[in-house]
Order: structure tokens, then sequence, then C-alpha cells
């Protein structure tokens, strides 16, 4: 039978738990924000005259362009009866 031979002091291994004593606290990991939906992704064509407004309106907003056209589509569906469920739903500001 083959004898067992320990690493040596130097190594990988050992430097590992040198740098790291057993009885040093190891600070716990910071707790996660829970992930939201995914997001549907949509290939939008526009007239560009329609993007210039769109563009301008959500620089005044302070917006992404994406952020202004849900906006948008926000203030639609609600004009028109159709508001999404509250679950699904993101605030708009």
């Amino acid at each position: 039978m083959p004898e067992h031979h320990p690493e040596p002091a130097d190594s990988p291994l050992e430097s590992a738990h040198l740098a790291h004593p057993p009885d040093e606290a190891v600070p716990p990991e910071p707790p996660t924000k829970p992930r939201p939906p995914e997001r549907k992704k949509l290939l939008l064509r526009l007239d560009p005259s329609i993007y210039d407004a769109v563009a301008g309106w959500a620089t005044d907003d302070l917006r992404s362009i994406n952020a202004q056209i849900e906006y948008a589509l926000r203030l639609a569906l609600k004009q028109a009866g159709r508001t999404p469920r509250k679950n699904n739903a993101r605030d708009t500001q």
C-alpha cells in the first residue's frame, strides 16, 4: 500500500488556510434583493419623428426612452380601462 504524504506547508491549500484562521469569523454574505420578474423584450419600429418626440419627452421627465415608452403605454392602458393586474404593475411617476 503506498504511503500518504501530506502536502508541504507552502502549498496553495495550506496558504489558504493560513490566510483565514479557523477561529476568525467569516463575514456573512449580504442579503440579496428578490429579482423582479423578467422583462419582455420587444423590437419596436417607430417613425423617426415619433421617436424624436418620445426622446424629448423622456429627457424632460429624466427617464430613459424605454421607460418613457412604458410610461406612455401604461397611461394609454389606464385610459382605455385595461390597466394591468397590480402584481405585474410598476409605479408610474
